[in-house]
């Protein structure tokens, strides 16, 4: 299986950088949006795509690039390792580890997106602890004054 196989990446140009940022104050203004395409009806937007949309152009406002992938879904492990930005042989090293639970689907590893993610949300947690732990101690010891 391909692994951009039922993945879309977006980025945005420079030029629509400032559209961008005005429509994630658009739509950060109310509970409720609609959407017009062409001369069509205005057609409601439900609250989760409107959260969707609102995440969508935070990101690009900011510049980044993002991957849409449905979250139901199971990863290769190839996958899993581009979604959490390390090598395969790594991750390969996680699994054999424990560090995140998987299947096999005949003698391939399968891994639960909602697993990756619940792991990349454990590691980013963690590098977060350890940089404030280090800001702390270079406080303590003056270096910000």
């Amino acid at each position: 299986m391909n692994s951009q196989q039922n993945r879309t990446l977006v980025a945005a140009s420079e030029q629509e950088i400032n559209s961008l940022q005005e429509l994630e104050q658009a739509l950060n203004t109310g509970d409720t949006a609609r959407v017009v395409i062409g001369e069509g009806t205005p057609i409601p937007l439900t609250s989760s795509v409107l959260a969707a949309l609102r995440e969508v152009a935070r990101q690009l406002a900011q510049g980044h690039a993002i991957s849409i992938i449905p979250t139901q879904r199971e990863l290769t492990t190839q996958e899993a390792a581009d979604l959490l930005q390390i090598s395969r042989p790594f991750l390969i090293r996680l699994l054999d580890a424990g560090e995140i639970s998987y299947t096999y689907v005949g003698t391939h590893r399968r891994l639960s997106l909602d697993e990756v993610m619940r792991y990349r949300a454990k590691r980013m947690a963690k590098q977060k602890q350890t940089l404030d732990e280090l800001l702390q101690m270079c406080q303590d010891e003056g270096a910000y004054d």
